[in-house]
């Protein structure tokens, strides 16, 4: 079996309230879901970035959270995937 990368996010804002999430793409290697995890980190930096925020970063997952009470957490989950 061939593992498939899973890029998901899911975020939270305290102050209305509002729980999301979605996928982002399925990847054949966890280097592809990496770079498009930190791609989209980085996009999300650029909305804050006359905030003050901070960043846990590990090998599969980047949590994003604003003194304001939004949060967004980017991960990697694998999925097999069977070989016809």
């Amino acid at each position: 079996m061939k593992e498939l990368f899973v890029l998901a996010w899911h975020s939270y804002d305290q102050i209305s309230t509002i729980s999301e999430g979605d996928v982002v793409g399925v990847f054949e290697s966890l280097a592809e879901a990496q770079y498009a995890m930190n791609d989209n980190i980085e996009e999300t930096v650029g909305f804050y970035e006359n905030e003050d925020y901070t960043l846990q970063k590990f090998d599969k997952s980047i949590t994003f959270s604003t003194l304001n009470g939004y949060t967004i957490t980017y991960h990697i989950a694998t999925t097999p995937q069977e070989t016809i």
